[in-house]
């Protein structure tokens, strides 16, 4: 017999493939300038729409130096990549996974 690769290796290589895939921007006959101004368009305007807007939270330390660490958390950040991906897909682009090149 052959040698083969066993049927389960082969599902696993898959989903691993999958994983490495790149999310990128594309729209069929665009221009990679058609793109960045789109790009620049919707960044401003997610901004605009949801401002970087930090909370501050302070965590006490459990050591026995005690203290406390400082955190800040931009809470817009969900909502203005909601908004972004809303504006690209309005411009005609969609986001799709694609392997690695190399």
């Amino acid at each position: 017999m052959g040698r083969g690769v066993p049927a389960g290796s082969m599902g696993l290589a898959a989903v691993v493939l999958a994983s490495c895939a790149l999310p990128v921007w594309q729209k069929p006959g665009a221009t990679r300038e058609e793109f960045a101004q789109t790009r620049y368009q919707c960044q401003l305007q997610s901004a605009s729409a949801a401002p970087v807007t930090p909370q501050i939270t302070a965590v006490e330390k459990t050591s026995s130096l005690g203290g406390s660490e400082i955190y800040s958390t931009d809470v817009a950040a969900g909502t203005r990549d909601r908004l972004f991906r809303s504006c690209m897909e309005a411009a005609g682009w969609h986001l799709v996974r694609k392997a690695p090149q190399g």
